[in-house]
């Protein structure tokens, strides 16, 4: 069979699975990235040497782009970027060989590249604080604060915050209910007071009236649903706006999950907030802590203390 055949196969194998929408696109669009460089050959016609010449392909060529950052010219791939690619195209390989399309698991003799190991960034309070003081109460300006809240202080990925509804904010138990996150399971994330007041406050003076036939939390202004590139054009204006090198909606959910360790917080509990399935993920926040605290979520919320103790903090 040939390779487009087989990879919409794939793709069709994963959407029974129940993978994600998103998910299901990256392994689409890495794919045809491979077909585009072998050709539309059978899979008979896959080799190792054919699997290795594309990996040295990847680690040459420019940088392909993506819908949110086209990439400069003559800017390479990371490392990162082809260790992902060729981490797609491994379990595309596979797929073929446990379902008898090729003989051998042909990335037995492939090497991964290693990436290098960094420590993340993450933003620093006096950014946060930087952030907060910026907004104001009209509706936009306190949408946007309520989506950088939800990011910074309770560690929200981006298409959970697009898919939050009005109730899934619990305002008598200070959670907010993430349905269907990753994994097709539901959640419960605590709110640290600062991002309940600043909920409560969009949603009376904004999202209440029943003229709003939308139950998405997070509106546009012609009042739809916001998209995941939209809440990421929101993000970027904030760090053209607060002149930041680097700020993007994994960095915000990145320092949450720092500081919720460095501000007393276990692993744990940290695993269950974020929803991975594996303790390991989370491991790597719990380097960064500096000290251990007793308490409340409210003990461990950076943006309550910063907004506790600057009046020009406006929530």
């Amino acid at each position: 069979m040939k390779l487009s055949q087989l990879k919409n196969m794939f793709i069709i194998d994963n959407e029974i699975k129940g993978n994600s929408k998103k998910t299901i696109a990256q392994y689409t669009r890495v794919l045809s990235y491979f077909i585009e460089f072998a050709g539309d050959i059978d899979s008979n016609s896959l080799t190792v040497d054919l699997l290795k010449s594309y990996q040295k392909n990847l680690l040459e060529r420019d940088f392909i782009g993506n819908s949110f950052y086209s990439g400069k010219e003559g800017q390479k791939l990371s490392r990162i970027t082809v260790n992902t690619y060729m981490t797609h195209l491994r379990t595309f390989i596979i797929y073929l060989h446990d379902n008898g399309y090729i003989e051998t698991n042909l990335f037995e003799k492939i090497k991964i590249v290693k990436k290098p190991k960094k420590i993340k960034e993450i933003l620093s309070e006096y950014q946060i604080e930087k952030v907060l003081m910026s907004f104001t109460n009209c509706e936009m300006s306190l949408r946007n604060q309520c989506i950088f809240l939800s990011m910074v202080d309770a560690g929200l990925r981006l298409s959970e915050i697009c898919k939050l509804d009005v109730p899934d904010v619990m305002f008598n138990s200070n959670m907010i209910k993430i349905n269907e996150a990753k994994g097709f399971k539901d959640r419960y994330v605590p709110m640290s007071l600062t991002l309940k007041k600043s909920l409560y406050k969009y949603i009376t003076m904004y999202r209440v009236p029943d003229s709003i036939d939308n139950q998405a939390l997070f509106l546009s202004k012609d009042k739809m649903r916001m998209s995941e590139k939209a809440v990421t054009m929101v993000i970027v204006r904030l760090r053209k706006k607060m002149k930041f090198e680097k700020f993007n909606p994994h960095m915000l959910r990145h320092t949450f999950a720092t500081n919720y360790i460095i501000n007393g917080g276990d692993m744990f509990n940290l695993q269950l907030i974020l929803g991975h399935e594996d303790l390991q993920t989370v491991r790597k926040y719990v380097h960064l802590a500096r000290y251990y605290l007793q308490g409340d979520y409210t003990k461990i919320s950076t943006c309550d203390r910063l907004s506790k103790n600057n009046s020009k903090i406006k929530i």
